[in-house]
């Protein structure tokens, strides 16, 4: 066992007098492992069997994530799930490497009560259970007087049975369900380039396609909430040594629905941040920054996104997780001293 975590809720009402249950979770978590290192250290194959148990410990504990039983002061999860893991390098400059495994994920405190805001809690979670995998590549150049380049690639899969989403309500709030059957899948890609000992680049692309696996007919077949079917960054920066270094990067992600129906979807978003650092002696380092650069605050969307023949459109605020407005340009200045 080499995890043990104690989570506690106590909830006041200080308006009211109702008395609401302490509800505390105990979990435990552990994992036998071992790893065979075969072919002269160029291919390790690492079996894996994670443990792990939850106790929860409340007057309505049986309620708490449908776990039903005749106790009703504790509930419990155990599960034990085997992985697969293998690494093969037949050369030095790449390496491939797989995994493959049973999972479980348990709802946490926030996705259970929520945060009494924008966030909804949802008691009657349950455990998400599925089995993962992936498989993938990653190389790197020996390096020379012009620089090195690395980048890796991978696909992933997940097939998961009671999937937790947050999804987004008529009320504009967030709360968390069960989906249900549902299937994730993509691609991530990954370039780093350093040229002339000056110059940094960092590229990253990850495609992802959700497929809500339900028998509702309101969401068979759709997207999952709050899940870009693409994400992309790209980071620049020029430097002298690390005495000074500026930079610029950029992110976009694709529209995005918020809601498991695909009603409420954001437009394309991107956003532009640029930074000076200088550092003129080891221990003292002065960094300035610019985020959301371009003051990206509003966006165009379709006033009714259910009727396909209006082209009336609005503007909205751009918004974060729990939709609250994002701050238009903003300069953070950091000065850091290093004993």
């Amino acid at each position: 066992m080499d995890r043990v975590q104690v989570d506690d809720l106590q909830i006041d009402d200080l308006e009211g007098s109702a008395t609401l249950p302490t509800r505390r979770r105990v979990a435990l978590g552990g994992a036998a492992s071992a790893d065979f290192i075969l072919w002269e250290d160029r291919l390790v194959v690492s079996p894996v069997v994670q443990g792990q148990g939850l106790r929860y410990l409340a007057d309505d504990a049986q309620s708490v994530g449908a776990l039903g039983g005749s106790d009703t002061g504790t509930a419990d999860v155990w599960s034990a799930d085997p992985r697969l893991g293998l690494r093969l390098s037949p050369w030095p400059w790449i390496a491939l490497k797989g995994t493959a495994g049973r999972y479980l994920r348990a709802p946490d405190f926030t996705e259970l009560f929520g945060d009494r805001g924008a966030l909804v809690g949802n008691p009657d979670l349950r455990p998400e259970r599925g089995w993962q995998g992936d498989v993938g590549a990653a190389a790197r150049s020996a390096g020379g007087a012009w620089g090195r380049v690395s980048g890796e690639l991978a696909g992933f899969w997940r097939q998961s049975t009671d999937l937790i989403a947050w999804s987004q309500n008529s009320q504009r709030t967030l709360i968390p369900v069960n989906v249900g059957r549902a299937r994730v899948y993509g691609v991530e890609a990954a370039l780093a380039l350093e040229l002339l000992g000056a110059i940094d680049l960092d590229m990253s692309l990850t495609q992802t396609t959700t497929e809500n696996q339900s028998e509702r007919r309101a969401v068979a077949g759709n997207e999952l909430p709050r899940v870009p079917p693409w994400e992309a960054y790209v980071g620049t920066s020029l430097h002298h040594e690390e005495v000074v270094r500026v930079g610029h990067g950029w992110s976009a992600t694709a529209p995005t629905f918020w809601d498991a129906t695909n009603y409420y979807q954001t437009p394309n978003r991107s956003f532009h941040n640029v930074f000076a650092r200088v550092a003129p002696h080891p221990a003292v380092r002065l960094e300035v920054e610019c985020r959301n650069l371009l003051n990206t605050t509003v966006e165009v969307v379709d006033r009714d996104p259910l009727d396909q023949s209006s082209d009336a459109q609005r503007v909205q605020a751009v918004t974060d997780f729990v939709g609250y407005p994002l701050p238009g340009r903003t300069f953070l200045f950091t000065l850091r001293f290093a004993g």
